[in-house]
């Protein structure tokens, strides 16, 4: 088994066994220089949860090749910002489906959808969370139309209230008319402000 980090071979250190004894090893000297790891590929196959508490349990032997890249928190936080906005360019379609079921009757497949896009808004929600953190400046500036990150957060939050509440009163035409008019083109600026501070 190989290990490199930043493109440079690295030994292991003996005793360690799981690839979370590795991940914390590592932790433990990048917190000097304040940086931490950004990227993780095992055998050839990038790994964006590398800190999933399953495969933090994998023992070191099944993997041939592990690559890792380290880097300043905000580069972590700028690329997690970037695939939350594609992320939602593939929610932003499952919930004119959903619309499009509500208005046609097929209420448990859209109720189906509407609760895997709430899933989904829920991941990005915590994603955005956690890079704030690191790029709290950046969200909380407004951009040209005067608006945040934290502020179309806000209104998303409000907006999933809302939807809670038509669902209770099986509304079903209200919620497919609340998806359309008001989730959809909030999570469309939400999407291009993320991709802005990604890129910048």
């Amino acid at each position: 088994m190989s290990v490199s980090v930043n493109g440079a071979d690295a030994p292991i250190e003996n005793g360690l066994q799981t690839w979370g004894d590795l991940v914390a090893s590592l932790d433990a000297r990048l917190s000097r220089s304040r940086h931490i790891v950004t990227m993780v590929r095992l055998d050839g196959v990038e790994e964006p949860a590398f800190r999933d508490p399953d495969l933090c349990a994998s023992h070191l032997t099944r993997f041939r090749r592990i690559e890792i890249e380290t880097g300043e928190p905000q580069v972590l936080a700028r690329r997690s910002l970037g695939e939350a906005a594609a992320a939602l360019a593939e929610i932003g379609s499952a919930t004119q489906s959903a619309a499009s079921r509500f208005r046609l009757g097929d209420i448990e497949a859209a109720e189906a959808g509407l609760e895997q896009v709430s899933q989904s808004l829920l991941t990005v929600l915590r994603i955005v969370a956690a890079a704030g953190l690191a790029l709290r400046r950046e969200l909380e500036s407004p951009d040209r139309h005067g608006m945040s990150v934290g502020t179309l957060t806000s209104q998303l939050g409000g907006l999933l209230g809302t939807l809670i509440d038509a669902q209770r009163d099986d509304d079903w035409l209200r919620i497919a008319a609340l998806l359309e008019d008001e989730l959809v083109p909030v999570m469309s600026r939400w999407q291009r402000a993320l991709a802005a501070i990604a890129g910048a």
